[in-house]
């Protein structure tokens, strides 16, 4: 019992804190360096809509308002069948370099983002989603890294707006640790897969996911790591997304992502072979053992639990993860504590070790359908001035 709660503890403290040291001292001793350019290539704007009628209009505008020569720039547009109003708000837009494609009946993202993928010959395509906003010089600041002929993919900053959520702190300190991971990993090799809000790619290295993928950025982006291209991060190139308004939509989203991941691991997707150590090892690192560490979690407790009638070490041991554990159910049942600290951290660390030990649960369930919903919103009250504001 004790071999099993030492293994298993080592394995998460290396996976939430092993792995940010390691990666830290390699992206320092071994960086490699990428060419940023000047160069401006065709660049089409890639969205896959379904029930988007609240925010697809801003999504229109926000297009026009980018600092991005008109003739190099277009929109697609692949609405998978709404019938909110989506369509109508799109082919009402004039605007001649938005194109407009519908998809019925609906059929998910995935055949969504093919039929995208199949109407556009620009050089470079960014992907992104109709909630999202970017500021004006985002095109231009993911661009000049396909210079280097290396570089395949480039993800930027999503900014997550609206603190009424109630979960800002445990979020906003959760993002700050994901974007420390993505810089360093983008100095030592590549970044794990990218953020779907705001990601531009090759046209010519990019194919269209299984119609039935769930995460289809993530394996987007790691298929085409996995053929030896670079995915880098800007902490430049910036956007501005809502947040999830409750915790519930929060959760749902977070096993949607979890029962995504579970199954590009299975059906091997993207997964980076032994030729290629440097992203293997932030692979499994980063997100493989991220993945499994419920389990592990799980273990520790279940060990301890044995163990805490054999010394007062033990039973100590027991009491501080309850504690811990406590208060975040605590803060998942209270509202009102949510933003404290003390709080906030291990409520985020039960939500998303939750989230994923559901996920497993519906991938072994064959819960693996590639339909999405779009979280609803509340009143959006969304601009670009403010997207460097919230707590990330």
């Amino acid at each position: 019992m004790e071999a099993l709660f030492y293994i298993a503890a080592a394995l998460v403290a290396y996976t939430y804190l092993g792995y940010p040291l390691v990666l830290s001292l390699l992206a320092r001793l071994s960086p490699q360096a990428h060419q940023i350019g000047e160069a401006l290539p065709n660049v089409s704007i890639v969205v896959a809509a379904h029930q988007e009628a609240e925010v697809i209009q801003q999504k229109l505008d926000n297009f026009l308002e980018l600092d991005y020569p008109a003739d190099l720039l277009d929109m697609v547009v692949v609405s998978d069948g709404s019938t909110d109003g989506t369509d109508e708000i799109i082919q009402n837009f004039a605007c001649s370099r938005i194109q407009f494609f519908r998809q019925e009946p609906r059929q998910g993202k995935a055949s969504a983002l093919a039929i995208a993928f199949g109407h556009t010959q620009s050089e470079i395509l960014v992907l992104t989603d109709a909630n999202v906003l970017f500021q004006p010089d985002a095109i231009h600041k993911l661009v000049r890294h396909f210079a280097d002929p290396e570089v395949g993919a480039v993800t930027g900053v999503v900014t997550l707006v609206d603190d009424k959520a109630g979960y800002a702190e445990s979020e906003g300190a959760y993002y700050r640790y994901e974007r420390f991971l993505q810089e360093k990993e983008s100095t030592y090799h590549s970044v794990v897969g990218v953020d779907g809000a705001l990601y531009a790619a090759r046209r010519e290295l990019m194919k269209a996911p299984h119609p039935d993928t769930i995460l289809d950025d993530f394996v987007i982006s790691m298929e085409l790591a996995s053929q030896g291209h670079r995915i880098l991060y800007d902490p430049e190139a910036h956007a501005l997304e809502e947040a999830a308004p409750g915790m519930i939509d929060e959760y749902r989203r977070k096993v949607r992502v979890a029962t995504g991941a579970f199954q590009s691991l299975a059906k091997n997707w993207g997964i980076p072979g032994f030729k290629m150590p440097r992203l293997l090892f932030c692979y499994l690192s980063h997100k493989v053992f991220r993945w499994l560490a419920p389990i592990n979690l799980i273990i520790i407790y279940a060990t301890n639990l044995w163990l805490a009638n054999h010394s007062w070490v033990w039973a100590a041991l027991l009491i501080l993860q309850t504690v811990f554990y406590g208060s975040g159910l605590i803060a998942l049942a209270y509202p009102p504590i949510r933003n404290y600290r003390g709080f906030s951290i291990p409520m985020y660390f039960v939500l998303m070790n939750g989230a994923f030990l559901q996920g497993l649960y519906r991938h072994l369930g064959s819960e693996t359908k590639g339909h999405w919903a779009p979280t609803k919103r509340g009143q959006r009250n969304l601009t670009t001035d403010n997207a460097r504001k919230p707590s990330q």
